[in-house]
């Protein structure tokens, strides 16, 4: 039988068999009772650590069972060293969490095709999606001394979040709230604060090379020691005073503030 045909039954049978343990997992509660002693859903940090294909199967599963995608509780869950590449984790609360060394995306990886002697393809490397994280909830977490290489975290609440000594090279902040937030000797080249509110964050000692500030919120936010080559500054928001014009300028629709 053609290498072809074994490679599509093989995919096709997966596709099967995935949904169905998902299913399984949903419906055997006697089995994947929570813990009650622990703050995380304890079914969810199971799956999640099995990958993007068995978490999004499961995610279909109790979308059809329920009507509604299921809300992700990982609060304080012990996730570090994670590979969360791939997955849907739009609105997760990871309140508290171990995230340190976690994987929410990166470089796309380059495809090294290997072919063998017909041209048919024996190995490559396939890029792998980030995670969508829209309006997760980081709060308290820690993502320190971590390798978050164009990540991308905007709309997400990481207020007080432990990023500290972190690769956040290229990394999105767009519209997220960092308040209290600790950036303190990371590598922000290339970062985008557009909007984001850095109020009594600490950035000290961070490369902030080429990064974009744009009606950026920078109250009272500890900044020694940064490396601001080629840093955009652009309306840029320093006391309370210049946020309270801001915000009545948003609401009259003046037109310096839109995007």
């Amino acid at each position: 039988m053609h290498f072809k045909y074994y490679n599509k039954l093989f995919r096709f049978r997966t596709l099967l068999i995935i949904p169905f343990f998902a299913g399984a997992f949903i419906n055997n509660t006697n089995a994947q009772n929570d813990d009650p002693n622990t703050p995380f859903n304890d079914q969810q940090l199971r799956l999640i650590k099995k990958g993007p294909k068995i978490f999004a199967a499961y995610q279909k599963a109790y979308q059809v069972k329920n009507g509604v995608f299921p809300s992700i509780n990982l609060r304080e869950a012990p996730l570090a060293g994670a590979d969360l590449r791939g997955m849907n984790l739009d609105s997760a609360d990871f309140r508290e969490a171990d995230l340190r060394g976690v994987r929410f995306g990166d470089k796309p990886a380059k495809k090294n095709i290997v072919r063998d002697n017909e041209d048919r393809i024996i190995s490559g490397a396939a890029t792998i999606a980030a995670s969508s994280l829209k309006n997760a909830d980081f709060r308290g977490a820690d993502i320190g001394e971590n390798d978050m290489i164009v990540a991308d975290l905007s709309l997400t609440d990481c207020q007080g979040a432990n990023f500290s000594e972190t690769d956040l090279t290229g990394a999105k902040f767009i519209k997220t709230n960092l308040k209290g937030a600790s950036l303190a000797e990371s590598s922000l080249i290339g970062a985008n604060f557009r909007k984001a509110d850095l109020t009594d964050a600490d950035i000290s000692e961070a490369d902030i090379e080429n990064c974009t500030f744009d009606r950026t919120i920078l109250i009272r936010t500890q900044m020694q020691g940064v490396n601001a080559d080629e840093a955009l500054m652009k309306a840029v928001i320093l006391t309370t005073k210049d946020l309270e014009a801001y915000l009545k300028k948003q609401q009259k629709g003046d037109n310096i503030y839109q995007d």
